[in-house]
């Protein structure tokens, strides 16, 4: 059965009329209000993209912050996973605006600020079940609860699904009709996977471990600094791999977008999208402990004190270990101490 359960009756023809629901948002609007969306529609695909990116924050950032108002905290974990799940699903429907129209550098400029601020917003949760998976592995969650919230990302991945389509069938976008490509993706899709099924196992484990391994480094103590570079990162793995196997490095993500697909067999998305993750997570582990970048700060206070205070290849060496600084201490006060005795030797011959 495919991810995209049809939840719309279908004609006598068996075509699907609307996508989604007995009538379209597209069409409610123009019943209540009057005033149909698609004329002086919307033109630009970054604008087109924004529409999307604020009705899917808008949405999952209520629902999250009632859900953590009226639950318990036993189940405030699993809604907390759920929006933030959904969230991080639904930009990708916004992200083709910017990538068909902008390329890569457009899709970077606009996912990292986006990511940025939806972190800083939804503080609680796992936006992957690739966090629970290290939390489990690393003997933090037990068996029920990492399978219960496993449970929560492919519900969340299937509202996801939903929400943007429901979003597409608003039909906001002159340049193509939203509507029908909502329609044609719930009736079919296209696998994302254009190169052999073990080069796309390769790369979605790649991607993966070289995602987690930059997300465990310490980059700055500025947290904003860090992050962005995360991000970009991130970004720019996604851009190497988009056209190849979607670079999703997100099981639930990929299931919500590919999963079902006729050219795409279940066992063939289980093993790229969904072990490939699995085994790129252990691989991260072992790029941590044997790995580790620079900190930025610290390659930017060393160059700073090289700018200012140009020292010889002795002292350089001497700086690496912080014994310069208490050198220069030292001849400072024995140049103090010298410069006393000298005062006193006078004053005694005077």
């Amino acid at each position: 059965m495919m991810l995209r359960c049809v939840w719309a009756s279908t004609t006598q023809n068996g075509s699907l009329p609307y996508p989604g629901l007995a009538m379209s948002l597209g069409e409610i609007w123009v019943a209540t209000v009057g005033e149909d969306l698609r004329v002086g529609g919307i033109s630009t695909p970054f604008i087109a993209a924004l529409v999307v990116y604020i009705i899917s924050f808008t949405t999952c950032y209520v629902l999250y912050r009632v859900s953590n108002f009226i639950l318990p905290p036993v189940l405030r974990a699993f809604s907390n996973d759920f929006f933030k799940s959904v969230v991080s699903i639904t930009y990708c429907f916004g992200h083709g605006f910017i990538r068909d129209r902008h390329g890569h550098l457009g899709y970077i400029l606009a996912s990292v600020p986006l990511n940025l601020f939806t972190a800083a917003t939804f503080v609680h949760g796992e936006g992957s079940v690739l966090g629970n998976m290290n939390h489990f592995v690393k003997g933090r969650m037990s068996n029920a609860m990492f399978m219960s919230r496993c449970l929560v990302h492919i519900l969340g991945a299937a509202a996801a699904w939903r929400l943007g389509i429901l979003i597409y069938s608003l039909d906001f976008y002159d340049n193509i009709s939203l509507a029908q490509v909502a329609e044609e993706q719930t009736m079919a899709c296209t696998s994302s996977l254009s190169i052999s099924v073990a080069a796309g196992f390769v790369l979605e484990m790649l991607g993966t471990a070289l995602d987690l391994w930059m997300s465990a480094q310490f980059i700055s103590r500025r947290t904003s600094v860090d992050n962005i570079f995360k991000l970009t990162h991130c970004a720019l793995l996604v851009s190497f791999g988009v056209n190849l196997t979607g670079m999703y490095m997100h099981p639930t993500c990929a299931m919500a977008h590919t999963f079902g697909c006729e050219s795409e067999p279940y066992y063939v998305h289980v093993f790229v999208y969904w072990l490939a993750p699995f085994v790129g997570l252990a691989l991260a582990d072992i790029m941590i402990e044997r790995i580790s970048l620079p900190s930025l700060d610290n390659l930017i206070d060393s160059l700073t004190i090289k700018s200012t205070d140009p020292v010889t290849t002795d002292e350089k060496e001497k700086l690496v270990n912080g014994e310069i600084i208490e050198e220069k201490i030292e001849n400072i006060n024995d140049q103090n101490d010298n410069e006393t005795v000298l005062k006193k030797r006078h004053i005694a011959k005077e």
